[in-house]
């Protein structure tokens, strides 16, 4: 198990900083992965959830024991609160030099109201030196060791991946929806795609129908015209057969009316 869910596990279990390095210490982990480790996590906590670590800052501010480091956000805030607090001091102190007291200001009997140009030049002289004054407390030096050096290193490491791994956790929500995303888009395309391959076949297959459809009209047309045709040979040769019959027909009648008339005269006589 990696240093940093040790941490997070006993801070789960109700330790504060103290005691958890304590018991990683006696785990035999050296100190400098202890506070690595518990710095990336309390930035972590308080990226997540600032008010519950700004409550457990400083309930390790109370329990901490001494000659034990602080982690980086306590460093960080125990060095803007003494500046603060220097600032603040150098502050009052200059403006209680400038203040003159009362009894300096009243004039004595038989004596000339004294000029205070000169006092107000100096405390504009002195209020002209104030910034450089300001500067040098707003910006105090430090002597630091080479151990130091290399533990802020160390920690702006630390820092770094942990923002990376804050950013990695926030974007794999949008990560995954892009993936998603991405697979509805191939999805929709192959159906696309499949989509115009069954329009392809159905144009194909209607274009069948309508040429078939062509050649049958077409077919019937040609079969219609050999059969007016040849029903026109056939009445034209039944015309032909059937005319001298009737022709034959018409004059057998004749005939017989003229024999009647010829036995009927007979008969008189």
């Amino acid at each position: 198990m990696r240093v940093v869910d040790q941490v997070r596990m006993l801070k789960h279990q109700g330790m504060d900083d103290s005691q958890v390095a304590i018991a990683l210490q006696d785990q035999g982990i050296p100190p400098r992965e202890i506070n690595e480790a518990m710095a990336q996590v309390n930035i972590k906590d308080a990226v997540s959830n600032p008010e519950q670590a700004l409550e457990s800052q400083e309930l390790d501010q109370r329990n901490m024991q001494p000659g034990m480091q602080p982690s980086l956000l306590n460093l960080q805030g125990s060095q803007s609160q003494n500046q603060m607090s220097r600032q603040g001091n150098s502050r009052t102190q200059e403006w209680d030099q400038q203040i003159p007291s009362p009894s300096s200001n009243i004039p004595q009997p038989g004596q000339q109201p004294q000029e205070y140009y000169s006092e107000d030049s100096q405390g504009y002289s002195q209020d002209q030196s104030y910034p450089q004054e300001y500067s040098q407390d707003a910006y105090p030096s430090y002597p630091q060791n080479q151990g130091q050096q290399n533990y802020d290193y160390a920690s702006q490491d630390t820092m770094s991946e942990v923002a990376s791994q804050i950013v990695t956790e926030k974007t794999k929500s949008l990560s995954k929806k892009i993936n998603d995303l991405g697979e509805m888009n191939s999805l929709l395309t192959s159906k696309v795609e499949k989509m115009d391959e069954r329009l392809s076949r159905i144009e194909s297959i209607i274009d069948r129908l309508q040429t078939s459809i062509l050649r049958k009209a077409n077919a019937q047309e040609q079969n219609i015209e050999d059969i007016k045709s040849e029903m026109g040979a056939m009445q034209d040769s039944f015309g032909k057969v059937i005319n001298p019959l009737i022709g034959l027909a018409r004059k057998s009648p004749s005939r017989k009316i003229s024999k009647k008339k010829t036995k009927h005269k007979a008969k008189k006589r």
